[in-house]
């Protein structure tokens, strides 16, 4: 997955906080209509998700580390994550 694929789809989730299935359906949604759901696509797919998901892992571990540091400046940045 590209980074800005990932951003906007995350930004379309509802940012950094969002839920796996809240993160999942927004990137359907950014699916062609044959490919959402086709049996044919369906490896490349769950492929795409898992690097998607695998991003917005660390996403939160990066929002989760800045917060434990103290870097409150970083935390208001990150939309979507209630403080």
């Amino acid at each position: 997955m590209i980074y800005s694929q990932y951003c906007r789809i995350e930004t379309r989730a509802g940012g950094a906080g969002c839920t796996n299935v809240e993160f999942i359906r927004a990137a359907h949604k950014s699916l062609l209509s044959q490919s959402r759901f086709h049996h044919l696509y369906r490896a490349a797919r769950h492929a795409w998700l898992r690097e998607g998901l695998a991003l917005l892992e660390k996403s939160r571990a990066m929002y989760a580390d800045a917060h434990n540091r103290g870097d409150y400046w970083i935390v208001k940045k990150v939309r979507g994550v209630p403080q």
